[in-house]
């Protein structure tokens, strides 16, 4: 019996040792998603923030639903000046910032109308808002930066209020 509880502690050891991440297909990872520093952070969440706003246009000008249309304008609105803010920070700090890695997440809508139009873009932009709540709790974990900090916390609370706001406009 003693060499059975033997066992059975040394395998448990063994596993809680291991690094389970390395087992997980990347691209299910959340740790690929993980920002580290605020470099990374702007690096991200510039083109993010960009295409959310080419996303709304889009809703802005060909969508037939007025309160979708009010909605993607407000988006338009506080992303363009929270982009300009990150640009602006990017500079000063970093001497700007690389966005080429950034991998486009909405879907093409220009070939898109009614409501499929509308509920494409609403899917897409909950899936969208939330990526962006992640890296902003994440940020939040290693920024010292109160412009970095209070733009996450301004992105976490806007963004999840809209999440539950597209969540009501879903067919």
């Amino acid at each position: 019996m003693r060499i059975i509880s033997l066992l059975l502690l040394a395998s448990f050891l063994f596993v809680t040792a291991c690094d389970f991440k390395d087992a997980v297909p990347e691209d299910t990872a959340k740790d690929d998603m993980l920002v580290t520093d605020d470099e990374d952070f702007l690096a991200m969440m510039i083109p993010h923030h960009e295409e959310a706003i080419k996303s709304s246009e889009a809703i802005v000008a060909k969508s037939t639903n007025t309160e979708l249309k009010e909605f993607a304008q407000k988006v338009i609105n506080a992303q363009t000046t929270e982009v300009e803010s990150m640009k602006g920070w990017a500079t000063t700090w970093f001497q700007g910032v690389d966005t080429e890695d950034y991998e486009s997440m909405m879907p093409e809508l220009s070939m898109l109308s009614g409501d499929e139009l509308d509920q494409a873009y609403i899917e897409a932009m909950i899936d969208h808002h939330q990526e962006a709540v992640d890296f902003a709790q994440d940020i939040k974990k290693y920024s010292n930066r109160k412009e970095i900090l209070g733009l996450a916390d301004s992105i976490i609370s806007t963004q999840s209020a809209e999440i539950d706001t597209l969540e009501s406009m879903k067919n």
